[in-house]
Protein backbone atom coordinates (compact mmCIF):
# COMPACT_ATOMS: atom_id res chain seq x y z
CA UNK A 1 0.00 0.00 0.00
CA UNK A 2 1.21 3.51 -0.83
CA UNK A 3 -0.55 5.48 1.92
CA UNK A 4 0.60 5.46 5.50
CA UNK A 5 -1.98 5.46 8.27
CA UNK A 6 -1.92 6.83 11.80
CA UNK A 7 -3.41 6.05 15.19
CA UNK A 8 -3.14 8.43 18.15
CA UNK A 9 -3.78 6.51 21.35
CA UNK A 10 -4.31 8.05 24.77
CA UNK A 11 -2.30 6.57 27.64
CA UNK A 12 -2.95 7.41 31.28
CA UNK A 13 -0.24 6.37 33.74
CA UNK A 14 1.11 3.82 31.30
CA UNK A 15 -2.20 2.25 30.26
CA UNK A 16 -3.79 2.64 26.79
CA UNK A 17 -7.44 3.58 26.40
CA UNK A 18 -10.11 2.59 23.84
CA UNK A 19 -7.87 -0.06 22.27
CA UNK A 20 -10.81 -2.09 20.95
CA UNK A 21 -12.13 0.93 19.04
CA UNK A 22 -8.65 1.74 17.73
CA UNK A 23 -8.31 -1.87 16.58
CA UNK A 24 -11.64 -1.69 14.78
CA UNK A 25 -10.45 1.40 12.91
CA UNK A 26 -7.14 -0.21 11.99
CA UNK A 27 -9.01 -3.22 10.63
CA UNK A 28 -11.47 -1.06 8.66
CA UNK A 29 -8.71 1.11 7.24
CA UNK A 30 -6.53 -1.78 6.07
CA UNK A 31 -9.58 -3.56 4.66
CA UNK A 32 -9.97 -0.68 2.19
CA UNK A 33 -6.58 -1.69 0.80
CA UNK A 34 -7.53 -5.36 0.74
CA UNK A 35 -5.29 -6.15 3.71
CA UNK A 36 -6.15 -8.33 6.69
CA UNK A 37 -3.71 -7.34 9.44
CA UNK A 38 -1.43 -10.04 10.81
CA UNK A 39 -0.79 -8.03 13.97
CA UNK A 40 -2.87 -6.77 16.86
CA UNK A 41 -2.54 -3.41 18.54
CA UNK A 42 -2.64 -4.82 22.05
CA UNK A 43 0.15 -7.28 21.30
CA UNK A 44 2.34 -4.76 19.51
CA UNK A 45 1.93 -2.11 22.21
CA UNK A 46 2.64 -4.58 25.01
CA UNK A 47 5.91 -5.40 23.27
CA UNK A 48 6.75 -1.68 22.99
CA UNK A 49 5.34 -0.21 26.21
CA UNK A 50 5.09 3.40 27.23
CA UNK A 51 8.30 4.44 29.05
CA UNK A 52 7.93 4.37 32.82
CA UNK A 53 9.33 7.90 32.96
CA UNK A 54 6.20 9.24 31.23
CA UNK A 55 3.33 9.65 33.69
CA UNK A 56 -0.07 11.27 33.41
CA UNK A 57 -1.63 11.70 29.97
CA UNK A 58 0.66 10.54 27.16
CA UNK A 59 0.10 10.52 23.40
CA UNK A 60 1.11 7.33 21.62
CA UNK A 61 1.60 7.92 17.90
CA UNK A 62 1.59 4.80 15.76
CA UNK A 63 2.36 5.04 12.05
CA UNK A 64 1.45 1.89 10.15
CA UNK A 65 0.77 0.27 6.82
CA UNK A 66 0.47 -3.45 6.34
CA UNK A 67 2.74 -3.67 9.41
CA UNK A 68 3.58 -1.19 12.20
CA UNK A 69 6.18 1.31 10.98
CA UNK A 70 6.94 3.87 13.68
CA UNK A 71 5.95 4.30 17.31
CA UNK A 72 6.52 7.22 19.64
CA UNK A 73 5.34 8.42 23.04
CA UNK A 74 5.20 12.00 24.28
CA UNK A 75 3.45 13.97 27.03
CA UNK A 76 0.14 15.34 25.80
CA UNK A 77 -0.53 19.07 25.92
CA UNK A 78 -4.01 20.21 25.01
CA UNK A 79 -4.28 23.12 22.59
CA UNK A 80 -5.87 26.40 23.62
CA UNK A 81 -8.91 26.93 21.39
CA UNK A 82 -11.10 29.97 21.93
CA UNK A 83 -12.35 30.84 18.46
CA UNK A 84 -13.36 28.96 15.30
CA UNK A 85 -13.89 29.90 11.66
CA UNK A 86 -16.07 28.01 9.20
CA UNK A 87 -14.24 26.84 6.07
CA UNK A 88 -15.93 25.22 3.08
CA UNK A 89 -14.06 22.21 1.68
CA UNK A 90 -16.42 20.44 -0.75
CA UNK A 91 -13.76 18.14 -2.22
CA UNK A 92 -11.96 17.10 0.98
CA UNK A 93 -11.72 13.38 1.75
CA UNK A 94 -10.20 12.32 5.08
CA UNK A 95 -12.35 9.31 5.94
CA UNK A 96 -9.22 7.35 6.87
CA UNK A 97 -6.69 8.65 9.37
CA UNK A 98 -3.89 9.19 6.90
CA UNK A 99 -0.54 10.37 8.21
CA UNK A 100 -0.43 12.97 5.42
CA UNK A 101 -2.41 15.93 6.77
CA UNK A 102 -1.38 18.33 4.02
CA UNK A 103 -4.96 19.02 2.88
CA UNK A 104 -6.09 19.73 6.45
CA UNK A 105 -3.09 21.97 7.07
CA UNK A 106 -3.91 23.95 3.93
CA UNK A 107 -7.44 24.52 5.23
CA UNK A 108 -6.09 25.58 8.60
CA UNK A 109 -4.20 28.37 6.86
CA UNK A 110 -7.60 29.92 6.08
CA UNK A 111 -8.47 30.39 9.75
CA UNK A 112 -7.35 34.04 9.83
CA UNK A 113 -7.23 35.20 13.44
CA UNK A 114 -9.25 32.22 14.71
CA UNK A 115 -7.58 29.40 16.64
CA UNK A 116 -9.05 26.57 14.55
CA UNK A 117 -11.59 25.83 11.85
CA UNK A 118 -14.86 23.96 11.45
CA UNK A 119 -14.98 22.27 8.05
CA UNK A 120 -18.20 22.58 6.05
CA UNK A 121 -19.14 20.02 3.37
CA UNK A 122 -20.43 20.68 -0.14
CA UNK A 123 -23.97 20.31 1.24
CA UNK A 124 -23.39 23.06 3.80
CA UNK A 125 -23.15 20.61 6.70
CA UNK A 126 -20.67 20.79 9.56
CA UNK A 127 -18.18 17.93 9.74
CA UNK A 128 -15.10 18.26 12.00
CA UNK A 129 -12.51 20.73 13.20
CA UNK A 130 -8.97 20.42 11.84
CA UNK A 131 -8.07 17.81 14.47
CA UNK A 132 -11.20 16.84 16.40
CA UNK A 133 -14.74 15.63 16.03
CA UNK A 134 -17.32 18.15 17.15
CA UNK A 135 -20.62 18.14 19.04
CA UNK A 136 -23.20 20.89 19.40
CA UNK A 137 -25.81 21.39 22.13
CA UNK A 138 -29.45 22.13 21.47
CA UNK A 139 -32.15 22.05 24.14
CA UNK A 140 -29.80 20.42 26.62
CA UNK A 141 -28.91 17.53 24.28
CA UNK A 142 -25.67 17.04 22.40
CA UNK A 143 -25.53 16.21 18.70
CA UNK A 144 -22.61 15.29 16.47
CA UNK A 145 -22.46 15.54 12.67
CA UNK A 146 -23.92 12.40 11.09
CA UNK A 147 -21.13 12.34 8.50
CA UNK A 148 -17.83 13.53 10.00
CA UNK A 149 -14.62 13.80 8.05
CA UNK A 150 -13.18 11.04 10.23
CA UNK A 151 -15.13 8.65 12.44
CA UNK A 152 -13.19 9.10 15.69
CA UNK A 153 -12.95 6.52 18.45
CA UNK A 154 -14.07 8.93 21.19
CA UNK A 155 -17.06 9.92 19.07
CA UNK A 156 -17.92 6.23 18.59
CA UNK A 157 -17.80 5.63 22.34
CA UNK A 158 -20.02 8.63 23.13
CA UNK A 159 -22.58 7.62 20.51
CA UNK A 160 -22.65 4.07 21.90
CA UNK A 161 -23.27 5.35 25.43
CA UNK A 162 -26.05 7.67 24.25
CA UNK A 163 -24.34 10.91 25.19
CA UNK A 164 -24.10 12.03 21.55
CA UNK A 165 -26.76 11.68 18.85
CA UNK A 166 -25.69 11.82 15.18
CA UNK A 167 -27.64 14.22 12.95
CA UNK A 168 -27.06 16.54 10.01
CA UNK A 169 -26.07 19.98 11.32
CA UNK A 170 -26.36 22.72 8.70
CA UNK A 171 -24.29 25.86 9.03
CA UNK A 172 -27.44 27.88 8.35
CA UNK A 173 -29.04 26.34 11.47
CA UNK A 174 -26.20 27.16 13.88
CA UNK A 175 -28.23 29.80 15.70
CA UNK A 176 -30.46 27.03 17.10
CA UNK A 177 -27.49 25.61 19.05
CA UNK A 178 -25.82 27.26 22.02
CA UNK A 179 -22.54 25.39 22.65
CA UNK A 180 -19.90 23.46 20.74
CA UNK A 181 -17.51 20.80 22.07
CA UNK A 182 -14.30 19.43 20.57
CA UNK A 183 -13.36 15.80 21.27
CA UNK A 184 -10.84 13.25 20.02
CA UNK A 185 -8.98 10.19 21.22
CA UNK A 186 -6.80 12.36 23.45
CA UNK A 187 -9.72 14.39 24.87
CA UNK A 188 -12.51 12.33 26.43
CA UNK A 189 -15.81 14.02 27.21
CA UNK A 190 -14.74 15.02 30.72
CA UNK A 191 -11.73 16.85 29.23
CA UNK A 192 -13.39 18.29 26.12
CA UNK A 193 -12.89 21.79 24.85
CA UNK A 194 -16.30 23.46 25.20
CA UNK A 195 -17.25 26.96 24.05
CA UNK A 196 -20.40 28.98 23.60
CA UNK A 197 -21.16 29.54 19.94
CA UNK A 198 -21.09 33.28 20.60
CA UNK A 199 -17.49 32.93 21.79
CA UNK A 200 -16.37 31.03 18.72
CA UNK A 201 -17.33 33.64 16.08
CA UNK A 202 -19.01 30.86 14.06
CA UNK A 203 -22.38 32.62 14.20
CA UNK A 204 -21.11 35.91 12.84
CA UNK A 205 -17.86 35.21 10.97
CA UNK A 206 -17.59 34.71 7.23
CA UNK A 207 -17.30 31.22 5.78
CA UNK A 208 -14.11 30.88 3.76
CA UNK A 209 -13.87 28.50 0.83
CA UNK A 210 -10.93 26.31 -0.12
CA UNK A 211 -9.61 26.50 -3.65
Amino acid sequence: MNCRLLESIRYVDGKPELLELHQERVDRSLAEYGIKPRWRLADYLSQHPCPASLVGVVKCRLLYGEEPLELSYAPYHRRLIRSLRAVEAPALDYHLKWADRGALQALLELRGEADDIVIVSAEGLLTDSSYTNIALRQGGRWYTPRVPLLAGVQRAKLIATGLLTPRDIARTELASYDRIALINAMMPWAERIELSLEETQLLHGDCRKSQ
